[in-house]
């Protein structure tokens, strides 16, 4: 009995001392944390045009009052014209059809929106721009082709993709690929034509659609291409003329070719139409104006007619030599002296050439005098002279450009009246 009494009161004891005169302990509790409002909705893009039934990902925003972006927010999306375009759950619209819808996000009672025009797919291609211009050969038209693209009502569609690409003539673009405007409009870069005379055409396509041409002609002016003042000392003519076929030709004048200074100007003009039928063996017995005729499936000309024009003697004392440019890879072309309307009358020598150029040597400087060789006064008056040649394309193993195409007759004296012709291996009489 006296043990049980003992732990009865130890435990009484214990419970007097924990619990008596001590403080009550404080429990405190966590403030929520303040949750920002949605102040603003961007929508992005918020414009943009589509093609049906193209598809187009917008994205929503959200920011609070201090432009601080929000995140985890709930948004729902909707679409003002529903026959327009749909947009799901996510912001992914569809375009249906052709007109205008403003797709809406909503965040909390704020909202963005975005214009969405949806245009119909496209029903024909027709040249906008750039057909019917004329420009030098090698050079860049001033207007750039281009082409518009319209549905099946002849309304402009935007958003589709061209391709332009050269269809013949040669020549460049310096971009061949373009997406139509709000306008239908798809323009293609800077047009350079090919470095012949003739009909350039451009082709645009477009997936689905049959293409279209648009065309330009390449044509030389006549116009002066290089001009100086030679000295008795001679010098060098050099045509700086970028892009076009003529540039960097060369006419190089002997020391003292000319007892007096001349004036020397290189002119440019079409040669557009001009083909050399070659002749036969028996023709070759007859004057070359008569021998060599301009028709059509003869050798065509390959370069402009180029005239030189100068105001001293119809010939030169010493030896000029003419560096032409030519396309390359052109066989043993013929350079030929024409006449006011093309005709041949005469050929130069060929002294040097290689796949970009050849060099002839003259020492004649008037055409109308090469034509009336037979018949040469004694004293060979100065003034106004031209002599115009121009380059025939040639074929492998051809001969023609060494032909001396007369014979000399009365009144010519040699070492006198010395127009720079050679001794060749080809015998040659006129009638």
């Amino acid at each position: 009995m006296r043990t049980t009494r003992i732990l009865v009161a130890t435990a009484i004891a214990t419970l007097t001392a924990c619990g008596g005169g001590g403080d009550t302990p404080t429990i405190t509790t966590p403030t929520p944390p303040v949750v920002a409002a949605v102040a603003s909705v961007t929508v992005t893009p918020d414009a943009m045009q589509l093609l049906a039934p193209a598809t187009l990902q917008l994205t929503a925003a959200m920011k609070d009052a201090a432009g601080n972006g929000l995140t985890n927010r709930a948004v729902a999306w909707s679409t003002s014209q529903a026959v327009v375009a749909t947009v799901s759950a996510d912001g992914m619209v569809t375009a249906l059809g052709p007109g205008t819808t403003v797709v809406t996000a909503t965040s909390e009672g704020r909202s963005g929106n975005a214009t969405i025009t949806v245009t119909a797919p496209p029903s024909a291609l027709s040249v906008s721009q750039g057909s019917g211009q004329t420009g030098e050969p090698g050079l860049a038209l001033p207007i750039r082709p281009a082409v518009i693209v319209r549905d099946a009502q002849a309304r402009p569609v935007a958003n589709v993709s061209v391709t332009f690409v050269i269809d013949s003539g040669g020549g460049s673009l310096a971009s061949t690929q373009a997406t139509s405007g709000s306008d239908g409009v798809a323009t293609a870069g800077v047009w350079t034509l090919g470095q012949s005379e003739g009909r350039n055409v451009v082709l645009a396509t477009t997936t689905g659609l049959a293409g279209v041409r648009v065309t330009a002609t390449g044509t030389y002016p006549n116009v002066a291409i290089g001009q100086s003042q030679v000295s008795l000392a001679g010098g060098v003519i050099t045509v700086a003329r970028p892009g076009s076929a003529l540039n960097g030709m060369r006419v190089e004048i002997p020391d003292s070719a000319f007892l007096s200074p001349v004036s020397m100007t290189i002119r440019q003009r079409s040669s557009a139409g001009l083909a050399l039928q070659e002749p036969g063996p028996a023709a070759l017995l007859r004057p070359v104006s008569n021998a060599f005729a301009l028709a059509a499936g003869g050798a065509p000309a390959i370069t402009p007619i180029i005239t030189i024009v100068t105001n001293g003697p119809p010939s030169a004392s010493g030896e000029l030599l003419l560096k032409v440019p030519v396309p390359i890879g052109t066989i043993s072309p013929r350079v030929a002296v024409v006449d006011s309307v093309g005709t041949p009358v005469a050929f130069l020598p060929i002294v040097a050439s290689d796949s970009t150029s050849v060099t002839v040597t003259t020492r004649a400087l008037s055409t109308s005098v090469l034509t009336q060789i037979g018949n040469i006064p004694q004293t060979l008056p100065s003034g106004s002279q031209s002599l115009s040649i121009v380059l025939f394309a040639g074929r492998a193993g051809s001969s023609l450009a060494q032909l001396y195409p007369y014979s000399f007759g009365v009144g010519f004296t040699h070492g006198v009246h010395n127009l720079g012709f050679y001794d060749l291996k080809t015998t040659y009489e006129t009638q």
